[in-house]
């Protein structure tokens, strides 16, 4: 099933039970008049309790389809056994009878058309009743959507770095308006942290707190702080503030005025070095998320970085992505284009992975990407 489609049918299953009774009704009065008209077509022949009965089956087969397509289609099988099975019926057996003189069957016809013009004018109130409910709650929720986007938006710009020291290049690509990742640097000439972030979910509450923890990291941080420090007190700060259940994993790099580097890695994939020989080597610790337990002190790492080491930091979202047979981008396929361009601009790299992305499938979560060269 496409996401579209996926997204359509949660949307119908969400909707109030108010609103679902007020679009079923609605359906109900745009296709019961074709009982009136079938009565037309027999001359008006049929008796009274005939016509009821097939406005009867015309509106409830028209609800049938409806729900099918828009709630269940497991039903479909039984709207259809319902709706051919029904003319199988000798329905003139037991409802005999009906006009037989021409004033009868004039009347008959005023009857079939008054019947008929009812139905729509009753379907155009209730569609209009649905519509209002609907179309202004949905029109308020694409609006407030849009803004959260946007938001995200300026909170997750791409970073394009280039100076003396580094050359950096860090995209974030979220599959809803608001994402979970976040994708940061800061620091100085003599200091520079380059981080991501996933926290679980979609929607607007992990956009909440990828906005949250960008803002309390840059009040936190401190030339001199370590890396683990900072973290520690960004998961005490933050561990009360967030929604019951969301949780954010972290892979980040701290750069010293020296050739040492700091790793952190709190359950989040490893952060990958390729040196100028073509060295591929995954940096790693194993760590919980954040935001998992209260008195969690997590750890770093440190190494020594050489003229040339290339970094990158990237989202699960970038070796889950699936082609149409159900497939996984993977991690081989990741490092074998990494290899293949790691003397590449960081830009050319980057370039290179989003574009196998999309050549291989449709992506269930957010794609980021951070890389980073070290001259």
């Amino acid at each position: 099933m496409k996401a579209k489609d996926i997204a359509s049918r949660s949307f119908w299953n969400k909707m109030p039970g108010r609103s679902t009774f007020l679009f079923f009704l609605a359906v109900f009065f745009i296709f019961a008049p074709i009982g009136f008209i079938m009565d037309i077509w027999q001359g008006g022949e049929m008796s009274f309790e005939r016509v009821w009965l097939s406005v009867l089956y015309s509106g409830l087969v028209s609800i049938g389809y409806a729900y099918s397509f828009t709630r269940s289609f497991k039903i479909f099988p039984l709207v259809l056994i319902f709706q051919f099975g029904f003319h199988f019926i000798p329905w003139g057996r037991f409802f005999p009878g009906g006009p037989e003189t021409a004033a009868e069957i004039h009347s008959r016809m005023i009857f079939d058309g008054t019947g008929i013009l009812v139905c729509i004018i009753l379907a155009y109130i209730v569609l209009i009743k649905f519509i209002t409910n609907e179309g202004i709650k949905q029109i308020a929720l694409s609006t407030e959507m849009e803004l959260a986007g946007e938001i995200h938006r300026v909170l997750v710009p791409d970073l394009d770095a280039k100076d003396g020291r580094f050359e950096i290049t860090g995209r974030s690509r979220p599959t809803d308006e608001v994402g979970g990742d976040l994708i940061d640097m800061t620091g100085d000439e003599d200091e520079t942290i380059a981080y991501m972030i996933d926290v679980s979910g979609h929607g607007v509450g992990p956009g909440l707190l990828t906005g949250m923890f960008k803002a309390s990291f840059r009040s936190i941080y401190e030339k001199g702080k370590t890396l683990n420090s900072i973290v520690n007190n960004l998961n005490r700060v933050l561990l009360d503030q967030r929604k019951k259940g969301l949780f954010i994993t972290f892979g980040g790099l701290r750069f010293f005025e020296e050739d040492r580097i700091e790793i952190l890695s709190a359950g989040h994939p490893p952060i990958i070095r390729i040196d100028r020989q073509g060295n591929f080597e995954e940096l790693k610790l194993n760590q919980l998320p954040l935001l998992t337990l209260r008195d969690s002190e997590y750890e770093t790492k440190t190494l020594t970085s050489k003229t040339g080491d290339l970094f990158i930091i990237y989202s699960d979202g970038i070796t889950e992505t699936t082609d149409k047979k159900g497939e996984e981008f993977g991690f081989e396929k990741l490092q074998k284009i990494l290899l293949e361009s790691s003397t590449l601009s960081t830009e050319e790299i980057s370039k290179r992975v989003y574009a196998a992305l999309d050549a291989h499938g449709a992506s269930h979560d957010d794609q980021s990407l951070i890389v980073l060269r070290r001259k």
